[in-house]
């Protein structure tokens, strides 16, 4: 096993894939909580990576989440990640060199963020924010301006005592306009909210997970090939993975049951065709038993006995993400482990095995919580940002294309932030990546806009609302503008927030949904 140590304390908590500097190779991002940043690995050719560069994300920001995309359209991927301690989203803009500007952060108070995600909610081409908000209950949404900036946080409830804790996007109800999902664990369901053309959404529907299941994460593909989009769902409650299958024009109440095993805790989930028979698997972080699960699907929504691998005693893997690092058209598997302050990355064969974890460490008293992939200096290659809520910083690693990755570098969140979860897209419609990231700690999110080269700079933090605890965030076009916006879950709130995005990379003050 090689191994890539994180760092004494880093705690890595998330972790995404992308390529950060185009070098045609994968790198890797992943946040580092107990050190307060984000650490960056870039790839190389032969499946290594170089040493980490630590961005960070601010004192005591606690980064949680973190998320990769073009924000500002400069055609660089940006790093979004949600500082959990100091409630705002964090992004850095990526520049060509594969370096990111210093954050720029955008305020979720006082909401806790603890995931956050990307897409284009309003069909304007940019780039918008959702974020999981913790201590509001309840996920909100900014709308990208495709300039880096963002409308103001809309924030949509997801019930009292809902604890929203994992959000994803997609089309659930066939009228081409995104969607979105939350895993409500405090509920034991998960929450849908149906998109409207203008970037605004419907009052959440809910779906049972069973009583007890604890639903942590969630994440969206079609997993029985039926061109409709499924909700795959993480049940640390019940050691289960719940398969909810998509009915084209609302979702079905039935949930299939997968178990994980006794002590599993299943806590992350991601999918992708790991033995290139087009149907699609699913690998599974089980933070009780420290491995990574992987299911092999026959394209019927059932699948084959699990297959296990160590991320090493105590890891707690948390955050799981998918890329081919080492440019042999073979999906890998990439783990953010807090338990060791590292990420783990397990290089497959192509035929749905994969090969022991090699180690990057993310840095001492990291505590990653958040991981994406994405190419921040337009090279080719697949980089990696990763929320650091231990030390209030995201890092990116710029990917070398043969899975080995430059040392992380480290942008602040802001002091005792505690990032939570992170996504990317381009804000500024400069076709350069960005990234935004929201804050647990202090209810904001914040933006970092990337420089084409692998660097950021032009940090903007935009608040989320007192007493919201932002948990995670997703980006989409709501309102069909072109702009990126933005979707935070609060939490303590029980409420979504939806920021929608200005044509300067800044965001309008945000709308509120609550379930009703």
């Amino acid at each position: 096993m090689v191994t890539y140590p994180s760092g004494t304390g880093q705690r890595p908590w998330s972790i995404v894939v992308g390529d950060l500097n185009n070098d045609n190779k994968m790198d890797i991002i992943f946040t580092s909580p107990g050190t307060n940043n984000v650490g960056v690995f870039f790839g190389d050719d032969n499946g290594t990576f170089a040493s980490k560069k630590i961005y960070p994300t601010g004192s005591n920001s606690y980064p949680k989440h973190v998320a990769v995309g073009d924000l500002n359209g400069d055609s660089l991927l940006d790093i979004i990640v949600a500082n959990y301690g100091e409630n705002n989203v964090g992004v850095f803009l990526g520049q060509s060199n594969g370096t990111f500007a210093v954050q720029k952060t955008f305020s979720t108070v006082p909401s806790r963020p603890k995931c956050v995600a990307v897409g284009n909610f309003n069909n304007d081409d940019h780039l918008d924010i959702v974020i999981v908000h913790e201590g509001t209950s309840s996920i909100g949404v900014m709308l990208g301006y495709g300039d880096s900036t963002f409308g103001a946080l809309r924030t949509y409830s997801t019930g009292f005592d809902s604890d929203p804790n994992s959000v994803a996007i997609g089309d659930f109800n066939n009228d081409k306009l995104l969607d979105i999902v939350v895993a409500n664990t405090g509920t034991n369901n998960i929450g849908i909210f149906l998109a409207y053309e203008n970037g605004t959404f419907a009052s959440q529907i809910t779906y049972s997970t069973s009583k007890g299941s604890k639903p942590i994460s969630v994440t969206c593909g079609d997993i029985n090939n039926d061109n409709l989009t499924d909700i795959i769902v993480a049940n640390s409650g019940t050691r289960t993975i719940g398969l909810i299958l998509g009915g084209g024009n609302e979702t079905s109440a039935n949930q299939t049951i997968v178990s994980t095993g006794g002590s599993s805790d299943p806590y992350t989930i991601a999918v992708g065709d790991f033995n290139n028979d087009h149907n699609l698997d699913m690998a599974v972080g089980n933070s009780g038993s420290d491995q990574v699960s992987v299911f092999l699907g026959y394209g019927t929504s059932t699948f084959a006995s699990q297959k296990l691998y160590s991320t090493g005693f105590q890891s707690f893997p948390d955050s799981i993400a998918i890329g081919d690092f080492d440019n042999n058209r073979k999906l890998d598997i990439i783990v953010a482990n807090p338990g060791k302050h590292n990420i783990g990355i397990f290089f497959g064969y192509g035929n749905g095995s994969f090969r022991d974890q090699v180690i990057h460490s993310t840095g001492p008293s990291s505590s990653p919580s958040s991981v994406v992939i994405a190419d921040f200096n337009n090279d080719n290659q697949t980089d990696i940002v990763v929320a650091n809520s231990g030390t209030s910083t995201i890092g990116i690693f710029l990917g070398h294309g043969d899975g080995t990755f430059e040392n992380q570098t480290t942008y602040s969140t802001g002091n005792l932030s505690s990032p939570e979860s992170i996504a990317v897209g381009d804000f500024n419609n400069d076709h350069q990546l960005d990234i935004v990231v929201v804050n647990g700690n202090i209810p904001t999110f914040v933006i970092f806009f990337g420089n084409n080269n692998g660097t950021f700079t032009n940090q903007k933090t935009y608040s989320i609302g007192n007493s919201s605890q932002p948990r995670s965030i997703a980006v989409g076009d709501f309102n069909h503008d072109n702009l990126l916006d933005v979707a935070i879950v609060n939490t303590y709130a029980s409420n979504v927030g939806i920021f929608l995005g200005c044509e300067d990379g800044t965001f309008a003050n945000p709308t509120i949904f609550r379930r009703h």
